[in-house]
């Protein structure tokens, strides 16, 4: 069985300030990553300003974790590669309506709320059968019936992330990660690097 070693890494001084072993699973890497994160707040009496990691550790729920802890992620979104990779619209394509808790496609037809998917914590929306079948989108959109979306319980804090990833922060925060990875010559090492005050 392989281990990773995951290291926190004050951003400024390059030097760890956290270190966990973890079996070389990626959901274990964000496990490690908030076993750190609380630990170094509960030493230093507060929680890092922000957090910068690879894409692995940007997910859902670990962007929510941080963002409730007003820990600034600069991280890109973990998306699947089917969403990469399809030739129809993606969610971002769509509007949401919280005021109905709904989307309305590019064609401007509703996607109401189907529920919520506890096993991969998403909701889902769906189009229907006669607004669907009659659109004349409906080849960018779908091959199916009808179009539905799997949104993440977590979506507000994935949004978020895309947007910080255009700041000059964000490129800050990712050269001075990358600038401790080449110090560590060792391509294995999956850390995550916090960029905070570590003096007095």
């Amino acid at each position: 069985m392989g281990y990773y070693d995951n290291y926190l890494v004050d951003n400024h001084s390059c030097v760890i300030v956290g270190v966990q072993a973890t079996a070389a699973r990626m959901s274990q890497e964000t496990v490690a990553a908030q076993d750190m994160l609380t630990r170094f707040a509960h030493w230093q009496g507060r929680t890092p300003e922000s957090a910068a990691a690879d894409t692995t550790y940007g997910n859902g729920e670990f962007l929510q974790w941080l963002a409730d802890r007003s820990i600034t992620p600069y991280m890109r979104t973990r998306d699947s590669i089917h969403r990469k990779n399809s030739p129809f619209y993606g969610p971002e394509q769509f509007t949401y309506q919280p005021e109905h808790n709904r989307y309305i496609c590019p064609a401007g037809q509703v996607l109401n709320n189907g529920g919520r998917k506890r096993r991969n914590r998403t909701y889902a929306y769906i189009g229907t059968r006669k607004r669907c079948g009659a659109c004349s989108l409906k080849a960018q959109c779908t091959s199916g019936v009808f179009r539905s979306l799997a949104i993440h319980m977590d979506e507000p804090a994935r949004q978020r992330a895309p947007d910080l990833a255009k700041t000059p922060e964000f490129a800050n925060a990712k050269r001075r990660r990358r600038r401790w990875k080449l110090c560590s010559r060792n391509s294995r090492i999956r850390s995550v690097c916090v960029a905070c005050d570590c003096g007095d």
